[in-house]
């Protein structure tokens, strides 16, 4: 088992704050054989940080459709998930964007991180620690705090 070097983000909306961009940095800082992938759906932040990652070779900034991206899916799955991002209020942007997420995902393989995670060591080096079929969670700050 191995862990690959292509990593996917999505960003919806037309702001991109400069912190944002750490993932990408994070990314690119521990894994010297990186691809990122940004999926841009909706309006394009007009702001040159958000640009100014595809000045590294291996980042690639892809604007998207999500209707397109949902068409590329199996068509038994394509019109359920077409349906149920229709479904969900254009301003629950974290609700819409997991959907894309697991689609692109399915489509092109791959680690999916947020723009706000920070990416500490090589990928790699997880293998052995996860069994092959794990899908990772975040807990909430809360939760945290509990345990």
């Amino acid at each position: 088992m191995s862990v690959p070097h292509r990593y996917l983000l999505v960003w919806s909306g037309s702001d991109f704050p400069p912190v944002a961009r750490l993932a990408v940095d994070s990314v690119l800082a521990v894994d010297p054989m990186a691809q990122v992938d940004v999926y841009a759906f909706g309006a394009l932040p007009a702001g040159g940080e958000f640009w100014a990652m595809a000045a590294d070779d291996r980042v690639a900034i892809v604007p998207s459709d999500a209707h397109a991206v949902f068409a590329q899916l199996p068509a038994d799955v394509a019109a359920h998930c077409a349906a149920a991002f229709d479904a969900v209020p254009p301003s629950a942007l974290s609700a819409r964007s997991n959907l894309l997420r697991y689609a692109l995902l399915y489509l092109h393989g791959g680690v999916y991180i947020d723009f706000d995670a920070v990416v500490l060591r090589p990928l790699p080096q997880l293998v052995g620690y996860i069994p092959p079929d794990y899908l990772g969670t975040r807990r909430s700050r809360q939760r945290w705090r509990e345990t």
